[in-house]
């Protein structure tokens, strides 16, 4: 997805786990940020509550990938995900939700 982003012309930050996540995004202020479900330190939750009460942060879109139950993808749009993306990524359903 990375090299993929890349030829698009987007500029990719990355990170090895949710803390370090929150941080880097804190500080760049992307316009975008795509996250797996299941992200180490703490789940993709525990980001988006963080996320939601951050005032520099809290307008970023955010798509999370996964496979995802409906009781998830209730709660996952309480914390105001933008767009849902299964695992592994379909590069057309990213282009799709990116340009829409």
């Amino acid at each position: 997805m990375k090299e993929f982003l890349k030829i698009k012309g987007f500029d990719i930050v990355t990170a090895s786990d949710c803390v370090s996540g929150f941080t880097i995004a804190s500080k760049i202020v992307p316009e975008l940020i795509i996250m797996n479900k299941e992200f180490s330190n703490f789940n993709a939750r525990g980001f988006l509550t963080k996320k939601r009460t951050s005032g520099n942060i809290s307008f970023i879109p955010v798509f999370v990938i996964g496979d995802f139950s409906t009781d998830e993808l209730v709660e996952f749009k309480k914390e105001n995900v933008t767009a849902f993306l299964s695992s592994p990524i379909d590069p057309n359903a990213l282009t799709e939700r990116l340009y829409l």
